[in-house]
């Protein structure tokens, strides 16, 4: 019975869920530069109308305000939903099909930039009031800067305390596609700066080419690559190193005195920033090769077992709605660190295919999105109940 009253509450909202992602979806919320600002608003506000309890937090940015929603129960047990507000942004508008801030619903699909990444997940979240009857709490984090690894969702976790809530679980509604991603890998992200000695080009051995150098240190970091395939973790697939920009030269004929390589290399459980930092020091120190690393960014890979209460409950819920579903490793990191990091049995679990964000014509699944909603009730009403 809890089902069939579910999906007919979320029958009767979903049309106001779609237009709400839509219109949040036609409030350009790009990072950078940072511009979450109105789209904030425009979730506060309709937040308020809701029933919510809503703050602004303007913290840790005063200008990039954050907004936390509280629908309190006669218990303090709490569930804690999260997503973020802010968006990569769109590239070459030309490229896509569809104007990337239209928010158009088409064939099935809700299309523009955040449609997966991930502000229907956030439009669920600020409805699920409308279809869940529960004695616990309902907590709604919604964050700036998650797309930059900014500290968005750790300072709302400080904010929050005042509440005094007892934070049972956390769910992160980025796009599993309804998996149940107990697992992430976490990122390091490492400038190496390799310094040389300008000199006229037509003159190469009086200067030190840094390009030169910079040459030997990508065959390490080559090899590298093959040894970090050996320290594959049972579940969250293997670490990844990649060379994602490259920084030389300032003119034809002049040999460069400095290249900049940026490094992003992927963490399973079990490995820290400082030890892959110190692993990649120690080979080009063993080839004499002059470099400084520095570290310019990082997240925290994440490990809940499989056997917990939450992931085994969405699990349920999936198989009662006949929905094929598993726990999976999330390949990117998510703001789910910072939850995970706080005691909270925490995971990430949301609609839509994320091989759609970040990318032109991004997009999701209209029946995703219901699917998703149905869920997200059932969800808290087992785990609050």
């Amino acid at each position: 019975m809890v089902l069939n009253d579910i999906v007919r509450k979320v029958e009767c909202n979903f049309n106001e869920i779609l237009q709400t992602a839509s219109k949040m979806i036609k409030i350009p919320s790009r990072n950078p530069p940072g511009e979450e600002k109105r789209c904030a608003e425009y979730i506060h506000s309709k937040l308020k109308e809701l029933g919510y309890e809503t703050y602004f937090v303007n913290e840790p940015f005063i200008d990039r305000p954050q907004v936390v929603a509280l629908l309190k129960g006669k218990s303090s047990d709490t569930i804690l939903l999260n997503g973020h507000i802010d968006t990569v942004p769109e590239g070459d508008a030309n490229s896509w099909i569809m104007d990337p801030f239209s928010g158009e619903i088409k064939d099935g699909f809700l299309y523009g930039r955040g449609a997966v990444d991930m502000k229907s997940s956030l439009s669920i979240m600020m409805h699920v009031a409308k279809f869940v009857e529960t004695n616990g709490t309902i907590l709604l984090a919604f964050a700036v800067g998650e797309e930059r690894a900014e500290p968005g969702t750790s300072t709302l976790l400080s904010w929050i305390k005042k509440f005094n809530l007892k934070i049972k679980y956390g769910l992160v509604m980025e796009p599993t596609g309804l998996q149940v991603a107990t697992h992430q890998r976490g990122a390091v992200w490492l400038k190496i700066r390799i310094k040389g000695r300008a000199t006229h080009a037509s003159t190469p051995n009086e200067g030190i080419n840094a390009i030169e150098i910079a040459h030997n240190i990508m065959y390490i970091i080559q090899e590298y690559k093959k040894q970090i395939t050996k320290k594959s973790h049972k579940f969250t697939d293997t670490p990844t190193c990649s060379v994602t920009m490259i920084n030389a030269g300032i003119k034809e004929n002049v040999i460069p005195d400095r290249c900049e390589i940026v490094l992003d290399r992927r963490l399973v459980p079990g490995e820290t920033k400082n030890e892959v930092t110190k692993e990649l020091r120690l080979l080009f120190d063993k080839k004499k090769l002059n470099c400084e690393i520095t570290q310019l960014g990082s997240r925290k890979p994440v490990e809940l077992s499989n056997n917990s209460v939450l992931p085994r409950t969405i699990l349920d819920v999936m198989d009662q709605m006949n929905i094929q579903s598993s726990t999976i490793c999330f390949t990117g990191a998510t703001d789910n660190e910072h939850i995970f990091s706080n005691s909270i049995e925490s995971l990430v679990w949301g609609p839509g295919d994320l091989s759609f964000a970040h990318s032109v014509d991004e997009r999701i699944s209209i029946n995703d999105m219901k699917n998703a909603a149905i869920a997200l009730g059932l969800v808290v009403n087992k785990l609050l109940e």
